[in-house]
């Protein structure tokens, strides 16, 4: 009987996180093509669950067999039947040393059964892939089906791009575009009621509009139907899932299809969603201006997030500005926008996720802020151009992969709050002609001991660069009053986290030469051991007060005396001055007077008897280590 094999099908599922893959010293070997040889099912005979597989990978469990016609799975006591269609499921491991080439793209691994190509359909997790399910369909003949006499590849999912959605007061655009391969786009419409828009309609706010793509098959391939000949195409347009019109057939010959897609016309450049009563986050962007300063704010909410693909794909977009509001960037959700060269983070940013910015292939450098806490797996890989990444203190979690394939990055400083570094997060790359993942030239690693960056590096075999372990020096107090003796303050010192130093094992202590006199004093603090460098403690010598008593002794003069001539006393006695004393009479009688300098007092000829009090106010004008001081005293002299 003729051989024929009716359907060919070929599904990776990928089923691991980058954390669970064993690293292993030296590069891995990525498989990037698996090749399965079984027994093809021929009628009447019993199915074989053994299988020949390929270098470098083996059978997880052995081959279960499915009748794809009757829809039923065929125990190993059941024979084929000619005519009938028969799915043979095959799993797979890697061995040691090896991966998976998966990373979210089914253009990275191709598979074949009996050596016919088998179209990778969907993969359903990242890279790396702990094992894969591959699943071929044969037409059982009556001498195995083997040999078809038309490969035709089945196109399980459809994904449409660059559609222009409708933004209020802007013309229709009638532009899409694919990645995928299998499939061309024939056509673009758009349609409001019953009525088909052109080039010069104009969106208005509000109103609803349909998308319509038609797409054509290529030859050797067909979208997949059911039993009924109804189309089961997954569509999507700029990532969001589409319905797919009536499928327009008479026969499997006919391949045409059209996918359809609803949009509402906003004034608003920015699609959302509300998460709750105060926040909304960004789904999307209707325009195509190159640079976007996200919004704080949407129709009242605060905008805190942007959603998973919001801006998926989008080769308009060259700089991106997010508010201050902005909490948390969701997965993929700027993945392969190919023209985006800066992106300013705010401060208050917790979370970028998973595959972020992945193929971001014109960012050339990030600057984390010191809010983030986690960066996602995949975050930054493949960003060929980026060479400047600056992260601090604060970040907790770098997942896998996190800026794998950055090959133009050659350094990078982790702060020691990050205590978990995932797989290849750092200074690995893909090499395409070995098929195999390597240590990016010259990436050196930098970060403190013991912390999760020198435990990566040495796991990862990468060059590892000591960062001086930043300390802390304190002093119960800085300022001191001068005594006339040595002052030299205690100090502690403890590093950043919060370990305190031990003296003369971790540090040394070098104070000034005679910290006796009023000024400014460095403590030389010298690290040693597990830390380096020279830190410095300052202190100050402040003046002390001006110890001067003043002491005032009443005088008495005779009248018989000063009747003649003038008369001179010495009424004050200062003790103690630092620096010069002055004297100045503020209150009293003309005919009393006081010497500035000696502050004796002369009773002038002529004074009438009575009893004077004389106000004079004694001033020392200090010196660098005292300050000056002033005193004010009454003086009483008598003349009788």
């Amino acid at each position: 009987m003729k051989k024929t094999v009716s359907l060919v099908l070929a599904i990776i599922m990928i089923v691991g996180v980058f954390a669970s893959v064993p690293f292993t010293a030296g590069a891995e070997t990525v498989i990037n093509t698996v090749a399965i040889t079984v027994t093809a099912p021929v009628a009447g005979q019993k199915p074989s669950g053994e299988a020949v597989c390929g270098a470098g990978y083996h059978l997880h469990e052995a081959v279960s067999w499915y009748n794809s016609t009757d829809k039923e799975n065929v125990s190993a006591d059941e024979t084929f039947e000619e005519g009938k269609e028969y799915a043979a499921n095959i799993f797979i491991d890697p061995n040691d040393g090896y991966v998976f080439n998966a990373n979210g793209k089914t253009s990275l691994l191709t598979a074949t059964v009996n050596g016919y190509n088998a179209t990778v359909l969907e993969v359903y997790s990242y890279s790396p892939a702990e094992f894969i399910h591959i699943s071929y369909r044969f037409s059982a003949g009556s001498s195995g089906g083997d040999t078809p006499p038309q490969q035709i590849q089945i196109i399980n999912d459809v994904n449409i791009k660059g559609v222009k959605a409708p933004l209020a007061g802007a013309n229709a655009s009638f532009n899409a575009d694919t990645d995928d391969s299998g499939y061309t786009i024939t056509d673009v419409g758009w349609k409001q009621d019953n009525s088909w828009l052109n080039e010069s309609s104009e969106f208005e706010s509000g109103t609803e509009y349909s998308l319509y793509v038609w797409i054509t098959a290529d030859d050797g391939y067909q979208f997949s139907v059911d039993s009924s000949e109804n189309s089961t195409v997954n569509a999507y347009v700029n990532s969001k899932k589409a319905n797919v019109g009536k499928y327009q057939i008479s026969d499997k010959a006919n391949k045409k299809l059209v996918v359809i897609y609803k949009y509402v016309a906003s004034d608003e450049p920015y699609t959302y969603n509300v998460i709750n009563d105060n926040e909304a986050e960004i789904t999307g962007y209707l325009d195509s201006e190159p640079i976007i300063s996200i919004p704080s704010s949407i129709d009242g909410y605060r905008v805190t997030k942007i959603a998973k693909q919001a801006f998926y794909d989008n080769d308009d977009i060259e700089e991106v500005v997010f508010p201050d509001t902005f909490e948390n960037i969701g997965d993929e959700a700027f993945s392969d926008c190919s023209s985006i060269t800066d992106v300013t983070f705010n401060d208050g940013l917790k979370e970028i996720g998973f595959s972020a910015f992945d193929s971001c292939d014109s960012l050339g450098e990030v600057d984390i802020p010191e809010t983030v806490e986690s960066i996602g797996a995949s975050a930054f890989s493949s960003c060929h151009a980026l060479r400047h990444v600056w992260l601090y203190e604060g970040l907790q979690t770098i997942d896998g992969y996190a800026f794998y394939n950055c090959e133009n990055l050659k350094e990078v400083s982790v702060p020691d709050s990050a205590f978990q570094i995932i797989s290849k997060a750092f200074g690995y790359k893909y090499n395409a002609s070995e098929e195999t993942q390597e240590p990016v030239d010259g990436f050196v690693l930098s970060g403190y001991a013991g912390s999760a960056a020198e435990n990566y590096a040495k796991n990862h075999s990468l060059t590892f660069n000591y960062l001086p372990i930043p300390v802390t020096v304190k002093m119960k107090k800085s300022m001191f009053t001068y005594t006339g003796k040595a002052i030299k303050p205690s100090v502690t010192v403890t590093d950043m986290r919060g370990d305190k130093l031990v003296k003369d094992t971790d540090y040394t202590l070098v104070y000034p030469k005679s910290p006796v006199n009023v000024g400014s004093y460095t403590i030389d603090v010298k690290l040693k051991g597990k830390y380096s460098g020279v830190e410095f403690a300052l202190y100050v010598i402040k003046a002390a007060k001006n110890p001067m008593t003043v002491k005032a002794t009443a005088k008495t003069v005779k009248y018989k005396t000063v009747k003649k001539k003038n008369v001179t006393v010495k009424p004050l006695t200062v003790k103690k001055a630092q620096g010069t004393v002055t004297y100045k009479k503020l209150k009293g009688s003309k005919k009393i007077t006081v010497n500035k300098k000696t502050g004796k007092f002369t009773v002038k000829k002529g004074i009438k008897k009575n009893t004077y009090t004389i106000k004079v106010k004694v001033s020392a004008k200090g010196n660098k280590n005292y300050e000056s001081l002033s005193k004010t005293v009454n003086v009483k002299i008598k003349v009788k």
